[in-house]
């Protein structure tokens, strides 16, 4: 019999390995809608709410992947060195190698969206 700890997802993001986790509540934000979803960086831990459907799970996990991928200080400086026209290109161009690493670094992910 598989335990609860050989059922959770783990993903690797270069030399981090994050575990994907679900929980009923995880939590509010300042206007207290209900989380969907977060990633806790200090425990590598994607949080995806449990009473969520199976479609809306997926896209929360992927929601978060890219938060994972994305940080906060990446996203100032293409936004402070950009026209519109080329922050969208530029994001692209960020994204491309990291989302093809993670891929690779994860090649049963895809799987699971498989129907």
């Amino acid at each position: 019999m598989e335990t609860e700890k050989e059922n959770q997802l783990s993903l690797k993001f270069g030399a981090r390995t994050y575990t994907v986790l679900e929980q009923p509540q995880p939590g509010s934000n300042e206007s207290d809608e209900e989380i969907q979803g977060f990633v806790d960086y200090f425990k590598s831990q994607i949080v995806l709410n449990s009473s969520l459907s199976p479609d809306a799970k997926e896209e929360t996990l992927i929601h978060e992947i890219l938060h994972v991928i994305l940080d906060r200080q990446t996203l100032e400086l293409l936004a402070r060195k950009s026209s519109p026209k080329e922050l969208v290109e530029n994001l692209v161009t960020y994204l491309t190698p990291r989302v093809h690493a993670f891929l690779r670094e994860n090649s049963d992910f895809l799987r699971r969206f498989e129907r």
